[in-house]
């Protein structure tokens, strides 16, 4: 069963009998995960991460408050621990859970900041350029303060 160490029992079958076989599972132990996630740029606290176990659905996803601290608790074992947050290229690493562990983690943020206008500096790496008469691009940028 879901959160119970497995057990094993031997039991005789005979032709025309019922034989019936009883189990006491022992609860597995549980352990528990806290840490921080940081903007690997900038190094401040990543608000609203979500922190959750890929191999176990049931483990509930932890998010981060605006400190950037998380804590979620699974049964111990072995994990892979996915880290997401909006704007963030996300990130996995593996964790042996046995009590309480703590792990940091660095997000790396999508090119860009808010607030922040870039232009094409013209280098080839990105070019995208139409030599017909009549193409063109448009961009059109909005500062969140609408200036």
């Amino acid at each position: 069963a879901y959160g119970y160490q497995s057990k094993t029992q031997k039991v005789s079958l005979k032709t025309d009998q019922t034989t019936q076989a009883n189990f006491t599972l022992e609860e597995m132990k549980k352990g528990t995960l806290k840490g921080t996630v940081i903007n690997k740029t900038t190094g401040e606290p990543v608000t609203g991460a979500s922190v959750y176990v890929v191999e176990d659905a049931a483990v509930e996803p932890a998010m981060t408050n605006d400190k950037g601290e998380y804590m979620l608790e699974a049964y111990e074992g072995a994990y892979t621990i996915k880290v997401a947050a909006p704007g963030y290229y996300s990130d996995e690493f593996s964790v042996e859970l046995k009590g309480d562990v703590t792990k940091e983690t660095a997000l790396k943020p999508f090119v860009g900041y808010p607030g922040e206008i870039a232009y094409d500096d013209g280098t080839a790496e990105n070019a995208n350029s139409y030599f017909a008469a009549g193409n063109g691009w448009a961009v059109k940028m909005t500062l969140a303060d609408g200036k």
